[in-house]
């Protein structure tokens, strides 16, 4: 069985119902999340430059402290 949704209520449902949708909607990786997994890319990048070259200029360490791309750092690491 179907309802029928006349004229303005028809189009009045259809933006409540997609409003509610993309409420409802949570990212797949919070904010917090991001930021955590960016920061153990930059780490073991650091960790990996720390091991094979010892001693790590601050200027390189702020570098890469400034990458926000999480490929970029796990092709660096």
């Amino acid at each position: 069985m179907r309802l029928k949704v006349q004229g303005n209520n028809h189009q009045h449902f259809e933006t409540q119902l997609k409003l509610y949708r993309e409420e409802r909607q949570m990212p797949v990786l919070s904010h917090m999340e991001l930021r955590a997994i960016l920061q153990n890319a930059r780490e073991s990048v650091l960790d990996v430059l720390e091991v094979r070259f010892a001693a790590v200029p601050p200027e390189l360490i702020e570098a890469i402290n400034q990458i926000e791309d999480a490929s970029v750092l796990k092709q660096l690491s």
